[in-house]
């Protein structure tokens, strides 16, 4: 039992004085270790739901977090999370787009986009389809932009949100947001 305390120390130790050199906080790096564990084919559900446990109010940790994931979905199409861990995600995900933090809800969606990747989350698209739909029409304008931009990228989008998307914002109060979206209306292809 001693040995175990004292290796807890010294791990601790060790994350305390990484911490004093770096800017990344331990649960982020825990968690992209995490994902490291993930790439060499270790069983890291229960670690990653943890972590994300561990997040609740904290605005620095999740968006730190969250580059994580994107970083992780830009930087590999063929290799992707289990479907537990992608739903894992998917319900963050959910609890993100609810945040006050305009880059944590810029982020969030940024995910659900890559989450559209992954044809095994069926379950997911029609959900997200929603979300999108909703942040056309009560998102702030960098969101509906963001949106917007990816409309034609976005995979397993359907043409009815497409559409609706754009009907939405073309009716919107910024300049911006209405211009982007009569431009996309007439380049866009609804697959």
């Amino acid at each position: 039992e001693s040995i175990a305390c004292q290796k807890d120390l010294v791990t601790n130790i060790q994350l305390a004085s990484f911490n004093l050199f770096s800017n990344i906080d331990s649960i982020p790096l825990s968690f992209a270790l995490s994902i490291l564990g993930f790439l060499l084919h270790k069983n890291v559900y229960q670690e990653i739901l943890e972590y994300l446990s561990l997040i609740q109010d904290n605005s620095r940790i999740s968006i730190e977090i969250m580059n994580i994931l994107l970083k992780y979905y830009e930087n590999t199409m063929t290799v992707r999370f289990s479907s537990e861990i992608e739903n894992i995600i998917f319900h963050k995900v959910l609890s993100w787009l609810k945040s006050e933090n305009l880059t944590i809800q810029y982020c969030a969606t940024k995910l659900m986009f890559c989450l559209l990747r992954n044809p095994e989350n069926k379950a997911m698209f029609d959900v997200i389809n929603i979300k999108l739909t909703d942040i056309s029409d009560k998102g702030c304008s960098e969101l509906k932009v963001l949106v917007l931009d990816n409309l034609d990228n976005i995979a397993n989008i359907n043409k009815e949100t497409k559409s609706l998307i754009i009907l939405k914002c073309k009716k919107d109060k910024n300049y911006e947001v209405r211009i982007k979206a009569l431009n996309i209306e007439s380049t866009i292809k609804f697959k």
